[in-house]
């Protein structure tokens, strides 16, 4: 199926700008939503010479009044598919990490794309028009993660409450879509470490985009290559030793 009015959330950045810039060709619409101003303005020129028209929503998700400014947007243009890529993490021990930190992970990557999600479902029924809603979830979603434990969780909530919509609203015309990417560079890791950010997306970013892309006509909880392997791991190893590992490396890419 052809999308051609499609959200984007988190599209300043990483993820989101990449796969804004694939998506981006003639007789498509894109609205890209995020919190960086200036951002947007390239990341709309950027598609905008691949032939898409491009709009651009200023909102911060962690804040009840930024997802109000999103949702008019969704209630007002309604597009077919949304794409929720939004989502913001934090490396270290939740203890030795400021509270607010953890807190505006769930904000953003729970309540933030419940409220989201919602709006845009009753608006796709209400008008009677099917559509499809792809969730950016994470390899994390797949084992708890110590040194990431609000991130890993927030991803577990997202896993379980997609797959829930997924057969809720199949009889509704709505399609779920739920992608789990491994850990690739871009500016979340950046952000997650308190450090300052750097180009809007990068080349990793790209080529994860472009396997989403791939399995953008796909249902259900869909693992990226090369992360499969993390499905298994659970079964292989005992879980003290899987999960001193992960607080490990967690904790290595706090301070690298």
């Amino acid at each position: 199926m052809e999308w051609h009015r499609i959200l984007i959330t988190g599209a300043s950045s990483g993820l989101g700008w990449a796969l804004a810039v694939e998506l981006a060709r003639p007789g498509v619409e894109l609205f890209l939503s995020g919190r960086d101003q200036e951002r947007l303005s390239q990341l709309a020129h950027l598609v905008q010479e691949r032939g898409a028209a491009a709009h651009t929503c200023v909102s911060d998700l962690s804040t009840v009044s930024g997802r109000q400014q999103l949702i008019d947007v969704i209630e007002r243009e309604v597009p077919d598919l949304l794409i929720n890529s939004a989502g913001v993490g934090s490396y270290g021990l939740f203890v030795d990490t400021e509270l607010e930190r953890s807190e505006q992970i769930i904000q953003v990557n729970v309540m933030a794309l419940m409220a989201i999600t919602y709006a845009w479902s009753r608006a796709l029924i209400s008008r009677s028009k099917s559509g499809k809603v792809i969730f950016v979830s994470s390899s994390a979603a797949l084992l708890p993660c110590p040194g990431m434990a609000a991130y890993a969780a927030s991803k577990a909530f997202l896993n379980s409450f997609a797959e829930a919509l997924r057969f809720e609203l199949k009889d509704r015309g709505i399609a779920v879509l739920t992608v789990c990417p491994g850990y690739f560079t871009t500016n979340f890791q950046r952000r997650a470490s308190g450090r300052s950010l750097v180009d809007p997306s990068s080349p990793a970013a790209f080529r994860v985009a472009r396997q989403v892309v791939r399995v953008i006509e796909k249902e259900g909880v869909c693992v990226l290559r090369p992360w499969r392997w993390l499905l298994t791991l659970r079964w292989l190893f005992p879980h003290s030793i899987v999960m001193n590992y992960i607080r490990r490396r967690s904790l290595r890419l706090l301070h690298h």
